[in-house]
């Protein structure tokens, strides 16, 4: 039970920040609306790994680190749970 919640939660993560992604293309104020709900929500999850690995030529790597470090995290809970 507790799994699947789990999960859930990082698939919900991982939407969040592909819709942050993609809204990074056309929304340049941040500071109200939905897309202030998707930055406040993934940007506490986003700036510790833009201190490691920095923009680069204008290119923010870091949701594509963390999609993948979901990603890792969900195989090695699923491995342990057995799902």
């Amino acid at each position: 039970m507790i799994g699947r919640l789990v999960f859930a939660v990082l698939q919900v993560v991982i939407l969040l920040v592909l819709a942050r992604s993609l809204l990074s293309f056309f929304v340049r104020d941040w500071s109200s609306g939905p897309q202030r709900v998707v930055y406040d929500l993934t940007e506490p999850m986003l700036r510790p790994i833009r201190r490691v690995v920095p923009p680069m030529g204008g290119l923010d790597l870091s949701p594509m680190v963390l999609i993948i470090g979901i990603y890792l995290l969900d195989q090695f809970l699923a491995g342990i749970v057995g799902f």
